[in-house]
């Protein structure tokens, strides 16, 4: 008996060690989770870049609110002074300029000196994700840079050569994210050094895989229950 309360404790101890890492992974959204309450927020933030592969993000200090219908973030609180961050929160269609943003969409406009980005920090533990990322171009410019870098390696490299509402990014990306780890998703200038009309959507997530080790604990785990409560209604019976 005391051999097999010693094996029931070692198998709570093993799922208790693993459950935090079970519990911290959940599916993160780039256009659901956006707010202007605060930048960062949780494990997002929005910013710039004057080198795609670099750590340092200059974090955008001033939001924007157009009517309420769409919100962003930049550095002067003037709606849509580039470079922004921002998503149309409204249900219906909005137009800045040659820019047209669907309902729910978050976007991007860069300038000639720095990348508008979206990042993506991990939180504690260990987790494994499948990265999906779309950049759409929302205006009928072309020729805009994106990149999705994870912790100084690039992921993806591109440019935005078809017309509007076409797309592109790279394939579901399996990912494991140690607690710290950075996403960084670009939007930057034309290979000449311009960046009128480069407004570019963003289509980001990131849905959790789950762990073998945690299926198994929380399995093992189960069946040991199970087993016991069937042994204690025999006993009973």
């Amino acid at each position: 008996m005391l051999v097999r309360s010693k094996r029931y404790v070692a198998t709570c101890s093993l799922f208790l060690l693993l459950l935090p890492s079970v519990a911290k992974a959940q599916t993160y959204d780039a256009a659901a989770d956006f707010t202007i309450s605060s930048n960062p927020i949780g494990p997002w933030a929005y910013g710039t870049k004057t080198t795609p592969g670099t750590a340092g993000i200059s974090y955008f200090t001033d939001s924007f609110n157009v009517g309420g219908a769409v919100i962003g973030w930049n550095n002067t609180s003037i709606p849509f002074q580039a470079p922004f961050v921002a998503r149309n929160i409204s249900g219906t269609q909005q137009t800045f300029e040659t820019g047209t943003f669907n309902p729910g969409q978050l976007f991007a406009h860069p300038d000639s000196s720095v990348f508008s980005t979206v990042r993506f920090s991990a939180l504690p533990g260990i987790n494994t994700y499948n990265l999906d990322v779309t950049f759409t171009n929302l205006s009928t410019s072309t020729g805009q840079q994106v990149f999705v870098y994870h912790n100084g390696d690039e992921l993806f490299a591109g440019l935005q050569t078809g017309g509007f509402n076409t797309t592109t990014g790279p394939a579901t990306t399996p990912i494991i994210l140690l607690g710290g780890d950075v996403i960084d998703i670009m939007v930057g200038r034309r290979l000449s050094g311009t960046s009128d009309n480069t407004y570019t959507g963003i289509s980001a997530s990131l849905t959790p895989v789950p762990e073998p080790a945690s299926v198994l604990a929380v399995s093992v785990l189960a069946a040991t229950g199970v087993a016991g409560l069937r042994r204690r209604m025999r006993r009973n019976g």
